[in-house]
C-alpha cells in the first residue's frame, strides 16, 4: 500500500507542479506593483487560427510555458528518484496534454475560460499517463489512481488560485 501511494505521488506531483507553473510564471507577472520592471516584460500568446476560424489551441501557449518545460525537469532531476530524460518526457507531455485538451475544447465549441467536464482538470493527466504507460514508467492502476485524485484536487486548486487572483476563471 505503502509504495502504491508513493508511486502515485510520484508520478502525479510532477505532473500538477508542471500544470500550475504554465499559470503561475504568467500570474507572478501581474501580481508586481504597476510601476515595477517586470511588469515592462510583454509576454505574447501564440494564438493560432484553424482553418474553421476557431482558435487551433487557445491562448496558452506561452514562452512562459516553454520556460517551465525546460526548467523543471532539472529542479525534478535534483529532489526526485528519476532521470532527467523521464521528467523532459512528462513535462513535454504534460504540456502535450494540456494543447490536445485545449484543442478538444475549442473543436467541441467551448470558448476561453468555459469549462469542460473531463477535459479541463484532466487532460495532462490522460496524456502524460498514455505516454507514461506505453514507455513501461507507469501502472494502469497509478494511472487511474493519479486521475482521480486529480479530479478531485485540480479543481480545488482553481477555485483557490481564483480566489487569489492568480487565475482569471474559476474553474
Amino acid at each position: 500500500m505503502q509504495s502504491l501511494f508513493f508511486n502515485i505521488l510520484f508520478f502525479a506531483v510532477p505532473c500538477w507542479i508542471t500544470n500550475m507553473s504554465f499559470q503561475l510564471i504568467y500570474a507572478a507577472k501581474t501580481l508586481v506593483p504597476k510601476h515595477h520592471w517586470l511588469r515592462k516584460i510583454k509576454i505574447d500568446n501564440w494564438d493560432f487560427i484553424f482553418i474553421d476560424g476557431k482558435p487551433f489551441i487557445g491562448s496558452g501557449l506561452r514562452l512562459t510555458s516553454m520556460a517551465s518545460i525546460i526548467t523543471l525537469p532539472f529542479i525534478f532531476n535534483v529532489l526526485l528518484p528519476a532521470s532527467l530524460a523521464y521528467y523532459f518526457t512528462l513535462t513535454f507531455s504534460v504540456f502535450a496534454g494540456d494543447l490536445c485538451g485545449s484543442i478538444l475544447k475549442r473543436r467541441l465549441g467551448y470558448g476561453k475560460g468555459s469549462f469542460a467536464p473531463f477535459i479541463d482538470h484532466g487532460d495532462y493527466i490522460i496524456f502524460t499517463g498514455i505516454v507514461f504507460i506505453f514507455l513501461g514508467h507507469l501502472s494502469l492502476t497509478v494511472f487511474i489512481s493519479a486521475l482521480l485524485i486529480t479530479y478531485v484536487l485540480h479543481p480545488l486548486a482553481c477555485i483557490i488560485g481564483y480566489k487569489l487572483h492568480i487565475k482569471k476563471e474559476m474553474l
